[in-house]
């Protein structure tokens, strides 16, 4: 058996048993390095996820970015900073891996650009935008270009835009691109499977008006189509893509009351003739605005945290797009608004960062993070063994050792490796054992002349997807006497 075959062999163990998946919680997840909200998170082409920007607590924005790795569970800065501070900006992962970092706040709405590329973790400056602008919506389209739509601006002549600009990588330049009918700050923007792009609701950004409008775009033709409009006017909602192509909006509310609805809507584009159709769903338990809403592999969608009135949320809430009912799990840790939620390949969703608001005002920035997926347990490694475990005779030779074992529990997927190597007898670290591989390693037959014999420890790591370890330890001997 090879040592690539070991390794997953114990790998392929401790997922024997996987925790049923109706038993899903949040569960406190390792901590950002930096409190920040208002950033964006962005799952990499690898698996990790990019955060970057957002205020801090120190005030002001950050020009710092975070990398989480799944396996490991853990954070760290990337290579670089970026080369601007921003909050309330938009991060989108192109088709070739980079991921391009559009406008923002610092302090006022900017129009500069930047891409990352995870190769190297350098961030590069890019083409800027014509108009600065923050809180916009920002789109990959299916050819590979990038929209980026609306937003709150400082140089376009008023509070808000409605001016459309699309990136084209390839060249590294913006266009511009028809412009909404409506200036809008704080909307929603979907790709649909068809490849047209849909707006809802949003805000004017200064005085109490919150639009219920919808419109597509069309990118063949260049123009927008007004839609039959939502049910009722939202801003700081949710539009969540369903699996048939429908749209679920969720949460938002007027901006001259501070609160979010309860009231639920499905949108559907193909509805009365192409027009558009908006039907009641299921309203939610819990008002909220500024919330996440992900759309889970088994195609269920789960909101989390935002604001109701004066303060922020701890309560989730789950929508079953095939009964049309909500269901409530296990609330977060820590109740959050301006957060970000990114859906894992293990079908975990990573929660980030956020305010925590009391009273209508700020009472701290987080840094912490969660897992929302199965309810599970660290792992525990219930057998290990090495084969052989007595090496004889004690002739001074390598001897090829294959650690084989069986784990139970863990949050994900479980990974095993030699810790660490001990002997009860003097023994030279670079002469008597080599470690091949995760699970594979050489000892060599050899033991002093007294005593009882040589006996080697052999400690076994197991890591699950949110960093919890567990250790065992198995023993090798070379004896004194056959």
């Amino acid at each position: 058996m090879s040592n690539s075959s070991l390794g997953l062999l114990f790998l392929l163990m401790g997922a024997l048993n996987p925790t049923p998946l109706s038993a899903q919680t949040f569960t406190p997840a390792n901590p950002m390095n930096l409190d920040r909200a208002n950033h964006t998170a962005t799952l990499l082409g690898n698996g990790a996820v990019l955060v970057t920007g957002g205020d801090v607590i120190t005030g002001g924005q950050t020009n710092t970015a975070e990398i989480y790795d799944p396996e490991s569970g853990t954070w760290r800065y990337s290579r670089s900073l970026m080369n601007v501070a921003r909050s309330t900006h938009s991060a989108t992962r192109l088709l070739d891996g980079r991921v391009l970092i559009t406008g923002g706040t610092n302090p006022h709405a900017v129009n500069s650009t930047e891409i990352f590329d995870p190769a190297t973790e350098q961030f590069t400056p890019g083409a800027s935008m014509s108009v600065r602008r923050a809180t916009s919506e920002a789109v990959r389209l299916n050819d590979g270009r990038v929209m980026t739509i609306a937003g709150r601006c400082d140089n376009c002549g008023g509070f808000v835009t409605n001016t459309v600009e699309i990136f084209t990588p390839g060249l590294g330049t913006w266009s511009p691109a028809a412009p909404l009918p409506v200036a809008l700050t704080n909307h929603r923007a979907v790709l649909l499977p068809d490849g047209r792009v849909l707006v809802a609701g949003g805000y004017d950004g200064f005085t109490p008006i919150t639009y219920s409008g919808v419109y597509i775009y069309h990118p063949l033709v260049n123009s927008w189509q007004t839609m039959t409009p939502l049910s009722l006017p939202r801003m700081n909602h949710t539009a969540t893509l369903l699996q048939d192509g429908r749209i679920l909006i969720a949460g938002g509310g007027p901006a001259a009351t501070f609160s979010g609805h309860t009231q639920v809507e499905i949108y559907d584009p193909s509805g009365s003739g192409g027009s558009g159709q908006t039907t009641p769903a299921s309203p939610v338990a819990v008002p909220r605005y500024i919330h996440t809403a992900t759309l889970l592999q088994d195609g269920k969608v789960l909101l989390v945290g935002g604001q109701n009135g004066a303060g922020s949320i701890a309560q989730a809430e789950l929508y079953n797009y095939a009964s049309g009912a909500w269901t409530a799990p296990a609330s977060l840790a820590e109740s959050r608004v301006t957060h970000t939620a990114t859906l894992l390949p293990s079908g975990r969703v990573l929660i980030s960062g956020g305010y925590q608001v009391v009273g209508g005002h700020i009472t701290s920035r987080l840094a912490s993070a969660e897992i929302f997926g199965p309810s599970c347990t660290a792992p525990t490694i219930t057998t290990v063994t090495a084969r052989p475990n007595i090496l004889w005779p004690p002739n001074n030779k390598f001897i090829p050792i294959a650690v084989t074992g069986n784990t139970s529990g863990g949050c994900g997927v479980v990974s095993c490796k030699i810790a660490r190597l001990s002997s009860n007898e003097p023994v030279d670290p670079a002469g008597d054992w080599m470690i091949t591989g995760d699970l594979a390693l050489s000892l060599r037959a050899k033991r002093l002349g007294d005593g009882n014999g040589r006996t080697y420890g052999i400690e076994v790591q197991c890591t699950d997807n949110l960093g919890n370890r567990s250790t065992k330890a198995v023993s090798v001997s070379v004896p004194h006497s056959q």
